[in-house]
């Protein structure tokens, strides 16, 4: 065993404000080398009861646009697309890339 981080996963409140605490950021990431092996799944099941025993009415995260695994893997949970920004930031090759903005409404 090497002691490698291979992925990670953070909840996060939107605000403090009374307006917004009732929402919650996920951020979810894998190496690449590690995909497939239902890691993702597993991090991201538990951030989810994490986030309804924090009592949050609705969990938020962005993902790149063709990034078709994780986009199947967040639907797998229902979270929705609500949003997209087509000029979200620059790749390595200095071209856009598009992202998603998905939630899940937990009632």
């Amino acid at each position: 065993m090497d002691n490698k981080i291979i992925g990670s996963a953070s909840l996060n409140s939107v605000s403090l404000k009374d307006k917004e605490k009732h929402r919650g950021v996920i951020g979810l990431s894998i190496l690449k080398e590690y995909w497939g092996l239902a890691i993702g799944n597993i991090l991201f099941s538990t951030i989810i009861e994490l986030g309804k025993e924090a009592q949050y009415k609705q969990l938020e995260l962005q993902v790149v646009s063709n990034n078709t695994s994780a986009i199947s893997l967040y639907k797998k949970y229902n979270f929705i697309k609500y949003g997209e920004n087509p000029k979200a930031f620059l790749n390595r090759e200095n071209k856009y890339q598009s992202i998603d903005y998905m939630r899940l409404e937990i009632e």
